[in-house]
């Protein structure tokens, strides 16, 4: 089969639309799926996956029971996107190790940053917004780094390899890089999914200590370690573009 009656019949198993509903749904019709599926993207857009036989009468009927839930995943991700602006001020919602955290400023003359259950409390002289999020990135980068240097040695003793150096990034789209001397690296905006997402990638990249590939060999060593890894790869997949616009201009190394 050439190429281009391989494109043909991509197009034949697959169909792709818009329903205009309570809100725009973009719908993808396959040949080969038998489950019905919606989903809602990081950037507050509403998926359906569905069967080549479903009509678009039959999706509606099922968007709209899905409707609520649809709601809050909007709302959540509104909430997300609204706080990874570059300016972060008071008020601004901020999420640590899965958290959501609500960000309240006060003046202060020593500076201090406090997590109290749902709040971070900032207490700084001056009101400057560089100043206060230069605050706050730098909190979050230390808070990423006692974090992973533990867990990296944690599931460095699990695994039996230890790597040979630890550096802290900001990664345009990449979450880790393991070399092939044994030096591994994180993207520290890690810190704001939840624990399970930040031990994934800390497993992730040991393993690579083992096998230096994407293999089924490398895959199966995840898996013995953290046996819900596709939970917390499925995770960073949907929420990576809000927690990559957080401090995306930061320097890469520290």
């Amino acid at each position: 089969m050439t190429w281009f009656s391989r494109r043909l019949e991509t197009k034949a198993l697959i169909q792709e639309s818009t329903l205009q509903l309570q809100w725009p749904v973009e719908v993808r019709r396959s040949a080969r799926r038998r489950t019905l599926e919606v989903r809602v993207t990081w950037d507050n857009r509403v998926r359906v996956l569905c069967p080549m036989i479903l009509n678009d009468a039959q999706i509606a009927d099922f968007v709209s029971a899905k409707s609520g839930w649809i709601e809050s995943k909007l709302r959540i991700n509104a909430s997300k996107i609204n706080g990874s602006s570059q300016i972060i001020t008071a008020g601004s919602v901020l999420f640590f190790r899965g958290q959501t955290l609500t960000l309240v400023v006060t003046q202060a003359e020593r500076t201090a940053i406090t997590l109290d259950q749902a709040r971070l409390i900032v207490k700084a002289p001056g009101n400057s917004s560089e100043a206060l999020n230069a605050l706050l990135r730098d909190w979050f980068y230390q808070r990423a780094r006692e974090i992973l240097l533990e867990r990296t040695e944690f599931y460095s003793q699990v695994l039996g390899h230890q790597p040979t150096k630890i550096t802290l990034k900001v990664y345009r789209s990449m979450w880790g890089r393991c070399n092939a001397s044994g030096a591994i690296a994180f993207d520290w905006r890690i810190v704001m999914a939840p624990d399970s997402v930040i031990e994934y990638l800390v497993v992730h990249e040991l393993c690579h200590l083992t096998h230096f590939d994407h293999s089924s060999s490398f895959w199966d060593l995840v898996e013995s370690v953290k046996p819900d890894f596709r939970e917390s790869k499925s995770w960073l997949r949907a929420n990576a573009g809000w927690i990559k616009q957080m401090f995306k201009n930061d320097s890469d190394v520290h």
